[in-house]
């Protein structure tokens, strides 16, 4: 599962959880109606966000979805409308840049032709249907595109580090903004600047978590490329985030329930996963490239691991991941997750995940 806001069930108990479903459940069948079965292995977590943030403002039907193996053959209400498929366009987007990086990288298959070849015909393939959802929800695409393709070039130029990772956040300024669109422009720039935010916090966390790997195999980081730690790294991602929350928070909402649960609790959740002084110890071991990793992905797709396992390992990251279906990360019953294997999502408040915001400035 891609990207930083993984789900936890226990946080977001079973209502909020099964919203959450059915945001990603529909964001991966709008891709699927619109790109085809290979895309939907793109489908990202954080993108999530931007269906939530649409219908958080505008009123938004629901349908039932047929049965799925990924949800154990159970079947999901999922929202319908512009949101899951301005979420499905970003998914594309991020992925076509995300293989096109490799390839520029000479990662993995990437390091010999064929798989170069392979890797840059399906970057194209997901950047044109892409581009045909962008066409469906009014959004200008090209701009976004630019930022995404041009990051690589700017990110070594960079003077410093937050100027290395601002293409990726004006391309998620440019997402949230957007989703003011079906809310007459109401606070598009407040969004705007919220997708900054989130934009530089999700690159940041991304140069965390890849940095012993990045280091051991001779790969650019931008905290090393600028002379910082992974812990100065995480402190900058914890402040972009935390000013996410507030200017989200800010903004009135016609239901900003799921709004509230992703960025004042499924991201900090996320972050205490990230921080370096808390992370657990795991063997460094080799990425792979992503035409690589299409075989075991394929097979976890088709079997429902991606969903339902207790723990696998990422097809491309090859680091462990827990089931999204799962989506309890470690805390048990009324165990603090504080000292579980969410390392410190109730940080702040000392209290375990099912009572976490009991007694907690963070609202109900």
């Amino acid at each position: 599962m891609f990207g930083l806001l993984k789900p936890c069930s226990v946080q977001l108990g079973p209502e909020r959880f099964s919203r959450w479903m059915g945001h990603y459940c529909g964001q991966c069948l709008a891709i699927s109606d619109s790109a085809g079965q290979w895309p939907r292995l793109v489908t990202n977590c954080d993108t999530i966000a931007l269906s939530v943030l649409v219908e958080a403002r505008t009123p938004t039907t629901e349908r039932e979805a047929g049965r799925c193996a990924l949800r154990g053959m159970r079947k999901q209400s999922i929202p319908e409308g512009p949101g899951v498929d301005l979420a499905a366009f970003a998914s594309l987007a991020l992925a076509s840049a995300k293989i096109r990086d490799h390839v520029e990288d000479g990662d993995g298959l990437s390091r010999t032709g064929l798989g170069r070849g392979l890797s840059s015909r399906a970057a194209r393939s997901l950047a044109d249907r892409a581009r045909r959802l962008g066409e469906r929800v009014e959004l200008e695409v090209e701009p976004l595109f630019a930022q995404l393709r041009d990051h690589g070039e700017a990110e070594r130029s960079a003077a410093d580090l937050m100027e290395a990772v601002a293409p990726s956040a004006r391309a998620t300024s440019l997402l949230f903004a957007h989703t003011s669109h079906w809310a007459d422009g109401a606070d598009r720039n407040a969004l705007a600047e919220a997708g900054h935010r989130f934009g530089a916090a999700a690159h940041l966390l991304d140069a965390v978590e890849d940095f012993a790997d990045d280091r051991a195999g001779g790969r650019w980081n931008p905290l090393e490329a600028h002379g910082l730690t992974p812990a100065e790294g995480f402190q900058a991602a914890s402040r972009e985030m935390a000013k996410v929350r507030e200017g989200l928070e800010s903004l009135a909402w016609r239901d900003g329930t799921l709004v509230h649960a992703l960025f004042a609790h499924l991201a900090p959740h996320a972050l205490a996963g990230a921080d370096p002084d808390a992370a657990d110890c795991e063997p460094v071991r080799e990425r792979r490239g992503f035409v690589e990793g299409l075989c075991p992905a394929a097979g976890m797709c088709c079997t429902g691991e991606w969903c339902w396992a207790e723990e696998y390992e990422g097809p491309w990251s090859r680091k462990k991941r827990q089931g999204c279906c799962k989506g309890e990360c470690g805390c048990e019953g009324q165990q603090c997750c504080c000292e579980t294997a969410c390392r410190g999502c109730c940080r702040g408040c000392g209290r375990c995940c099912e009572t976490c915001c009991e007694g907690c400035d963070c609202g109900p």
